[in-house]
């Protein structure tokens, strides 16, 4: 006798006291969901993908956990080393012709309080 085993990924959330659907795969990358804003029940979820090109890397973000309404930005040449969430949005590293920036990416996807580290190598 032979047992078989699947495993697949759930997810829920509250639209539904009851409801669960499979979470969607993303090859790649990196998942952060930013914290709730005070008045808010759904979290902001960002996607950062890399670029397999060494192109610029890619932002995606939407509104809670499923992947609906997505929107995207690319930010020239850099290439996000980390991202930490965030209230409403996310802090990132990235590194542009080997030179280190930290930056706030927010809702809209725009890059704001950008600041390059120096002495760093």
């Amino acid at each position: 006798m032979s047992i078989l085993s699947i495993s697949i990924k759930l997810f829920a959330d509250d639209s539904y006291p009851n409801s669960y659907t499979q979470h969607e795969y993303q090859q790649g990358g990196e998942i952060i969901v930013s914290e709730k804003k005070f008045n808010s029940d759904t979290p902001l979820s960002f996607f950062v993908k890399p670029n397999p090109l060494e192109e610029s890397d890619v932002v995606y973000f939407w509104r809670g956990y499923s992947w609906q309404n997505v929107k995207s930005n690319s930010f020239g040449s850099a290439n996000i080393v980390s991202s930490y969430p965030m209230v409403n949005s996310i802090l990132s590293l990235w590194k542009e012709n080997n030179r280190l920036f930290v930056a706030i990416i927010d809702s809209s996807l725009n890059m704001l309080s950008i600041g390059e580290l120096t002495g760093i190598q």
